[in-house]
């Protein structure tokens, strides 16, 4: 089984481009240690930070004791899951709110784009997860008024 350490920083920013890294673990024997980044969108800046990281986790992990309690897994089960993007058109949406709020002097947030979630090992495994939602929070902020609950939407096959 090659260790992930042996993989080059640029295969794995290039395997990886499609989202957000949030952690990286690297493993020898019952060593390991966690970092984590986030992809910026620009490729080059992106393997840069991504190598001075694996550099700096291979230096510590020279240091850590072992982990009795680490368990790999040993089987490749690849996944992908892609869900269907039913967000409704952020423009629409916001003219629907500010027409359903005329009159009132509203203040809210309105969060809307997709979400990925991604996992790859030396080994080969690779995992990748990809949804959208979106989430209203609005309220009237007069000394009478109430929060509106947040209205928030996840496509669910």
């Amino acid at each position: 089984m090659m260790d992930l350490a042996d993989l080059s920083a640029a295969d794995a920013a290039a395997d990886l481009a499609r989202g957000t890294i949030k952690s990286i673990d690297l493993v020898e024997g019952e060593r390991h240690v966690e970092g984590s980044l986030n992809v910026s969108g620009n490729a080059e800046r992106d393997r840069e930070a991504l190598a001075e990281i694996v550099e700096l986790l291979r230096a510590q992990r020279a240091h850590v004791e072992p982990d009795p309690h680490l368990l790999l897994a040993t089987e490749v089960r690849n996944s992908e899951d892609v869900r269907p993007n039913g967000l409704p058109d952020s423009a629409e949406a916001l003219d629907e709110i500010a027409r359903a709020a005329e009159g009132l002097d509203l203040v809210g947030i309105w969060s809307s784009g997709p979400l990925y979630r991604a996992f790859a090992n030396s080994a080969g495994q690779r995992n990748w997860y990809e949804s959208a939602n979106f989430n209203c929070a609005f309220e009237d902020p007069v000394p009478t008024s109430r929060l509106h609950k947040p209205y928030a939407f996840l496509r669910i096959r």
